[in-house]
C-alpha cells in the first residue's frame, strides 16, 4: 500500500497559505489526546467548544477583505490552482487483495471467505453544513474533520468499519472532486493504517439553510427542485477512482430516500438499478449498498420493505430510531419532540368525549396582581367512564394573562384525605427544548401545547413571532423566574361563536391523562395574574377522553426490526441497520431526569436485539455534528457515558 506522503505534506502546506493558518495533519498521531486534536492550529483545550471559538471569530474577522460568502461561511474568493490539487491527489492503490469483502448468501466474507462483522460507527463529515469540498478541509470547520487519533480511537472501542457521510456537492465539478479526493485518499491511507473499513455513503444534497429554503432536496426525494442531480455519474466517480481499494466495504448509493408524488418506489428501484449497472460497467465488484424507501405512504408501491436486486453482491439496509419521542428528544430542529421522554415509552393519545367546565370564570385579579385560584371539588366518575386531563381556558380574552404553579388534588369522600397529583412541568421550568449552536430555551414548555382559533390581526407577526401571543415566559408568583403560561389576547380578533384558546396536556408527543377514581373527588388550582380584561373568560377545566396507548420496550423493539430481519431471511440477503443512535440531554444539564441511564438502557436492548441476530450497524453518529453535546454524538464534546455503553457492544 503506497501513498504520497508528499503530496501530503504540501497539499496542507498549500491550504495553510490559502487560509492564512496553521494545516493540521491527518496523519500524525495525537501525543496528548486520546482521540483528534488540532495540533497548532486550535489553542486550548480541543474537546472545549468554549475554548476556541472567540480564537476562531479572530481568525474569521481576520479574513474579512477579499472574501464571498458561500452559504453560511466567507471564503476566499481566489479558488485553490486546480493544477496543483491534480497533482497532489497522487496516491496510489495497491489493494490488500484478502480484505475486498463480498457478500455470500446473509453474510459479508473476505477473500479467503472469513465472516466479517461490521460493527461500527458513522462519521457526519458535515455534510448538513459543508456545500463544498475545500470546506470540508478548512480549519473555520475543524470539528468535522477525521484524525489520525480519531482513527485511532474508534480502534480502541473495537469499531470494525465506518459509515462516511458524504454530501453531493463535493462531486460537483473537477475542483470538487480533486479536493475532495484528496481527503478521501487521507481517510483510507488512515482507514488501512488502523484496519477500520470504510462504507462510503451519498448522505445529503444541499446544506441545511438552503433545504430550508426549498432550494434543495437534503434528503434524496427525487429532485423534487429538478436541481439536475446525477446519481449514476456521482457514483461512476466514486467507482473509476476507487473500484480497487480494498478497504472501501461498500457502496451505501443513497441515505434515507423519500417518495412522493411524480418519484415513487418504483422510480426509486429503477434509479437503484441505473446506478448498479453504471458501476459494474467499471469492474468494479464492490458490495452496493440499497436503502428503504420513505415518505409517503401512497408512493411506496413495491410490496416488502425493499425490492430485491438481480445484483447478488447487494446489502439492504434500513435505518432505526424507535421510540422516536425517546430517541430525538434533544432534536431541537424538530418541533415535534419534546424533552422529558423516557424509555421503555408509552405513546398515548384520546379521543375528546366531553369536560367539565363549570370552575369559576375569573375576569381580572386584584391589582394586575397574582391570585390564588382553586376550583370545585368534582365527582368526574359521576361525568365519564373514561379518563381526563387538565386545561387552562381563555377564550375571549381581551387582555393578557398568567398561570402558574398548577396543583391537581384527589380527595376521598369518605376519609376526606386530600392527595396532591404529580402534574408534568406544572412550575415551568422545563422547555420543549434548547435551540440553536448555543442552546437556549425554547418559548414553548415541556408537556403542554396551546390551542386557539383566535384570528391575529397581524398575521405576518403571528407567524414570525407566535412567542409575543403564547409562551413560557419567566414572571412567576414567587418572582424568582421560575417560569409561568402566558397568553395575550391584546392584537387577535375571535370568531363569532365557539372561541377557545387553551394550554393544555392531552396532545402534543407526551400527554398526561388520568384516571378516574369512583372514591374521589377532584379540585385543580393555581396562580394566576390578568391584566386589561373585561371578560369573564379565564378558568381551568377538566376534559375527557377516551385513551388509547403504545409500550415500546425491548420486545417492540424486537417486532419492528423482525420485519427487516425476516425479509433478510426470506430472500437469502444481507440486511444492515446503518443507523441507530440516541440524543442525551444530560450533556448539557447533568441533573436532567433519566438521563443517561435512559439512554443506555436502549443502547443495550437495540444492540443485543442486532447482535443477536447477527444483523451488523453502524451507530450515529462518532462526532456531534451540531457543536453541542446533547443532541446526536459520542465525541465533540465526550460523552462518556454512552462511548463505554458501546465499547462492549463492537
Amino acid at each position: 500500500m503506497k501513498y504520497s506522503f508528499l503530496g501530503i505534506f504540501f497539499c496542507a502546506l498549500g491550504l495553510a497559505g490559502c487560509l492564512n493558518v496553521s494545516a493540521p495533519s491527518l496523519m500524525a498521531p495525537s501525543a496528548t489526546s486520546t482521540r483528534a486534536n488540532l495540533g497548532s492550529v486550535l489553542p486550548g483545550n480541543y474537546s472545549s467548544f468554549s475554548h476556541w471559538l472567540p480564537w476562531l471569530d479572530s481568525k474569521v474577522a481576520q479574513r474579512t477583505a477579499n472574501t464571498v460568502t458561500v452559504g453560511q461561511w466567507s471564503k476566499p474568493a481566489a479558488d485553490l490552482d486546480t493544477s496543483l490539487l491534480i497533482s497532489l491527489s497522487t496516491g496510489t492503490y495497491a489493494p490488500a487483495p484478502e480484505k475486498f469483502l463480498s457478500v455470500s448468501g446473509q453474510v459479508v466474507v473476505d477473500q479467503n471467505s472469513t465472516p466479517v462483522t461490521l460493527r461500527g460507527l458513522s462519521t457526519s463529515n458535515g455534510v448538513y453544513w459543508l456545500k463544498t469540498s475545500q470546506e470540508l478541509v478548512d480549519p473555520y470547520a475543524p470539528w468535522f474533520v477525521l484524525y489520525d487519533a480519531d482513527y485511532a480511537a474508534m480502534q480502541s472501542m473495537g469499531v470494525k468499519v465506518i459509515r462516511f457521510y458524504m454530501q453531493y456537492y463535493w462531486l460537483k465539478d473537477a475542483l470538487s472532486q480533486n479536493q475532495f479526493f484528496h481527503y478521501l485518499d487521507q481517510q483510507l491511507a488512515l482507514a488501512h493504517k488502523y484496519n477500520i473499513y470504510i462504507i462510503l455513503n451519498l448522505h445529503y444534497f444541499g446544506v441545511d439553510w438552503e433545504v430550508n429554503q426549498g432550494l434543495d432536496d437534503g434528503f434524496f426525494t427525487g429532485d423534487q427542485y429538478s436541481r439536475g442531480y446525477d446519481l449514476v455519474n456521482f457514483w461512476d466517480l466514486i467507482s473509476k477512482r476507487y473500484k480497487d481499494e480494498s478497504m472501501i466495504a461498500a457502496y451505501d448509493l443513497i441515505n434515507e430516500p423519500r417518495v412522493r408524488t411524480g418519484f415513487k418506489e418504483s422510480n426509486l428501484t429503477a434509479l437503484y438499478t441505473s446506478m448498479i449497472q453504471k458501476i459494474r460497467s467499471n469492474s468494479d465488484s464492490h458490495i452496493i449498498m440499497v436503502a428503504e424507501a420513505t415518505g409517503d405512504a401512497a408512493s411506496l408501491d413495491e410490496p416488502g420493505p425493499f425490492t430485491k436486486q438481480s445484483d447478488n453482491n447487494i446489502i439492504y439496509t434500513f435505518h432505526y430510531y424507535e421510540p422516536f419521542e425517546f430517541t430525538h428528544q434533544a432534536y431541537y430542529k424538530d418541533t415535534q419532540y419534546e424533552l422529558g421522554a423516557e424509555y421503555p415509552f408509552t405513546t398515548r393519545w384520546g379521543d375528546y368525549t366531553g369536560g367539565y367546565y363549570s370552575n369559576p370564570y375569573w375576569q381580572s385579579t386584584t391589582g394586575n396582581t397574582w391570585q390564588y385560584y382553586q376550583g370545585n371539588w368534582v365527582d368526574l366518575s359521576a361525568l365519564t367512564t373514561g379518563q381526563f386531563s387538565v386545561s387552562l381556558s381563555a377564550g375571549r380574552l381581551e387582555g393578557r394573562v398568567w398561570f402558574d404553579e398548577i396543583v391537581l388534588e384527589s380527595r376521598n369522600k369518605s376519609t376526606l384525605l386530600v392527595t396532591n397529583i404529580p402534574l408534568k412541568n406544572a412550575t415551568f421550568t422545563l422547555p420543549k427544548t434548547y435551540v440553536g449552536t448555543t442552546p437556549q430555551p425554547s418559548f414553548l414548555p415541556a408537556s403542554w401545547y396551546f390551542t386557539g382559533n383566535w384570528i391575529p390581526n397581524n398575521a405576518t407577526d403571528y407567524a414570525s413571532n407566535p412567542s409575543a401571543y403564547y409562551r413560557m415566559d419567566t414572571a412567576s408568583h414567587t418572582a424568582d423566574g421560575s417560569g409561568s403560561l402566558f397568553l395575550d389576547a391584546t392584537a387577535v380578533t375571535w370568531p363569532v361563536s365557539n372561541a377557545y384558546a387553551s394550554w393544555g396536556q392531552s396532545a402534543g408527543i407526551m400527554p398526561s391523562f388520568f384516571a378516574v377514581d369512583s372514591n374521589s373527588e377532584y379540585r385543580v388550582s393555581a396562580w394566576i395574574k390578568i391584566e386589561a380584561n373585561t371578560q369573564w373568560v379565564v378558568s381551568i377545566n377538566h376534559d375527557f377522553f377516551t385513551t388509547h396507548e403504545v409500550l415500546k420496550n425491548k420486545a417492540y423493539l424486537q417486532t419492528g426490526l423482525n420485519a427487516y430481519f425476516n425479509w433478510g431471511q426470506t430472500n437469502s440477503v444481507p440486511v444492515f441497520c446503518g443507523e441507530f443512535g440516541v440524543t442525551n440531554p444530560s450533556m448539557r444539564d447533568s441533573g436532567f431526569p433519566n438521563s443517561p441511564a435512559m439512554q443506555t438502557n436502549w443502547i443495550n436492548d437495540m444492540t443485543d436485539i442486532l447482535n443477536t441476530a447477527s444483523v451488523p450497524w453502524t451507530y450515529h453518529v462518532y462526532k456531534s455534528y451540531e457543536q453541542r453535546g446533547d443532541v446526536f454524538g459520542l465525541f465533540n464534546p465526550d460523552d462518556a457515558t454512552l462511548q463505554n455503553t458501546l465499547k462492549t457492544k463492537f
